[in-house]
């Protein structure tokens, strides 16, 4: 009758029972960490690069390319970047992520990314000037 009155061993269990939900939590936490500075890493490459085409510092391909050498490619980002008719600097960034053993992207329906800028441009398009006849 000893055994059944012996309590050394219910620390043991009950860490036992509690360790995968502690880890499984922790993991699950790490994820969405990573998750949300990917997201704000992608916003503010998307607005740097914007403004350096709106100002005029880097063509429409050089900020493609340095969007595709900042990001990294487990992001899978797709590019655009062109500037419309009103002279505004439109860009579109969509990211399809894959990271993490768990995929939390699936988990917390954020499998796509998508992220659109607008800016006015600074650069004053070439206008002709007509010739007068005197």
């Amino acid at each position: 009758m000893s055994f059944a009155r012996n309590d050394s061993g219910n620390a043991t269990i009950e860490f036992v029972l509690w360790l995968p939900l502690l880890v499984t939590l922790i993991i699950f936490f790490f994820e969405v960490n990573m998750v949300l500075i990917q997201s704000n890493r992608a916003h503010d490459v998307a607005r740097t690069v914007t403004r350096q085409v709106a100002v005029g510092a880097w063509s429409e391909q050089k900020a493609e390319q340095e969007v595709l050498q900042i990001l990294p490619a487990r992001l899978n980002p797709s590019i655009s970047i062109f500037t419309d008719e009103a002279n505004d600097v439109r860009f579109n960034l969509d990211l399809s992520p894959s990271i993490g053993a768990l995929d939390i992207w699936s988990i917390m329906q954020l499998s796509d990314i998508s992220i659109r800028f607008v800016m006015r441009s600074e650069i004053q398009p070439v206008e002709e000037e007509e010739e007068e006849d005197v």
